[in-house]
């Protein structure tokens, strides 16, 4: 499966939404692994204490699961995450915090309100889009590396200077093959995923 047409969350981004005296406090944020998710809920839970439902959603590549945490069924988890996908957003997790403002919802009303916070946050935050990259660990002339250092697609990661020759790691955007460049030894050392 391509991820290229998948769009990422730049960064965290927070909305705050009432309805009937409850608050709903949806928050954004990238993710890369399931460890991101379990740090980031603990600190909404420190930072929005007391509330009655942390309910969340998240994906990473193949990987998407949500939790209603306690909220009726259907009202968040396979919802949200029908829309997420619809919008081909990747590697997020969206947080809704609700604080109980003392009247039932329904449960249609709680899903509009809950896919309303969520469309807030997706309206309001910046996204970017996938591209696929190289890490590679490279040999090459002086003269090789003045040119590799001029692509606007490469980012250098380390830099050692031996005597005839630099050892580098860098970032490319094109595949070796496309760079048009000499190298003494190179390496793939792995493809990734960058937020462009």
């Amino acid at each position: 499966m391509s991820y290229l047409n998948y769009i990422v969350p730049k960064d965290s981004f927070e909305v705050t939404l009432e309805v009937l005296k409850s608050r709903f406090i949806g928050v954004l944020w990238p993710i890369e692994t399931k460890d991101d998710v379990t740090k980031i809920l603990e600190e909404i839970k420190i930072k929005y204490p007391k509330a009655r439902h942390y309910c969340y959603a998240y994906k990473i590549f193949d990987v998407s699961y949500a939790s209603g945490d306690g909220e009726p069924h259907n009202t968040f988890s396979k919802p949200v995450l029908e829309m997420c996908e619809k919008l081909h957003l990747n590697c997020y997790l969206i947080i809704v915090v609700r604080y109980f403002g003392g009247t039932l919802l329904g449960a249609s009303r709680l899903l509009r309100t809950y896919l309303n916070t969520v469309k807030l946050l997706i309206d309001e935050a910046k996204f970017g889009k996938q591209e696929k990259a190289y890490l590679y660990e490279a040999t090459l002339s002086y003269e090789n590396l003045a040119k590799l250092k001029a692509k606007k697609d490469v980012e250098i990661k380390e830099e050692h200077h031996l005597e005839e020759y630099a050892k580098i790691s860098f970032l490319s955007l094109k595949d070796v093959s496309k760079l048009d460049l000499t190298f003494h030894e190179i390496k793939l050392k792995k493809e990734q995923y960058l937020v462009v």
